[in-house]
């Protein structure tokens, strides 16, 4: 039994050295090696480079340099995993590229990002000009537009009462336009067609929303901020 439990004890002393041990990851014994290449590298440089104290001290500047910015540049886990996600980002991109473009094609409602340059000559109004609308009354700031009609089929039919209609439309300017109406009621952005809108003169709007887009109002006209004016560099 004695025998036995000196056996257990050492054991269990052996196992305790053993969890005591420090674990050394690539790292670090790269590390290590560079450090204790050290007083090679300083015979090296006084065997090869003369015995100039000044020119072996800047040469082990520039050698120190050097380690530094390979430190950070490879042995840093921050730089590897920026890296591995720059990758990730890249294949995912290049994996759904087909779904990228199509969805950018079929931005709606004047929403794409594209540049109107140059801008077709029947298209009368700018992004930050006031209009009413002929039948209903309401006013708005226009925040874009379309040469001709950019919405789904389902939206046209809902919109537009007969497929002639449809047809005459789909050919003309659509404007996205935030609608103001007092304590905002109803709808608050419209997609409207050209001919169904007049210029609104004299008069200040108001939306929670202008300042998104526009910087101020000028008078006669809102001004944009610069992303939306590289949209539309014409509208101004």
């Amino acid at each position: 039994m004695d025998s036995v439990h000196t056996i257990s004890r050492k054991e269990e002393e052996a196992g305790c050295e053993e969890k005591a041990m420090p674990r050394i990851n690539p790292a670090t014994l790269l590390q290590i090696g560079l450090l204790l290449s050290a007083v090679p590298v300083q015979y090296f440089i006084s065997r090869y480079f003369g015995t100039d104290s000044t020119e072996r001290l800047e040469l082990m500047q520039r050698i120190t340099l050097h380690w530094s910015d390979f430190r950070q540049s490879y042995l840093s886990p921050n730089v590897w995993i920026e890296q591995v996600n720059e990758w990730i980002s890249n294949v995912r991109l290049w994996y759904y590229r087909d779904e990228i473009e199509k969805e950018a094609a079929e931005s709606y409602f004047a929403e794409s990002t594209d540049v109107r340059s140059p801008k077709p000559s029947f298209v009368k109004f700018s992004v930050g000009q006031m209009v009413v609308h002929k039948q209903f009354g309401y006013s708005g700031v226009i925040t874009g537009w379309d040469p001709k009609v950019r919405a789904p089929e389902d939206w046209l039919k809902e919109t537009y009462s007969s497929e002639k209609e449809i047809e005459v439309k789909k050919n003309i300017p659509h404007y996205r336009i935030l609608i103001c109406r007092p304590q905002n009621y109803g709808k608050t952005i419209s997609y409207i067609a050209q001919d169904e809108v007049i210029v609104l003169k004299g008069l200040q709007l108001y939306h929670p929303v202008l300042h998104i887009y526009f910087s101020m109002f000028e008078g006669s006209r809102y001004v944009m901020h610069p992303w939306l004016q590289r949209i539309y560099p014409h509208d101004d």
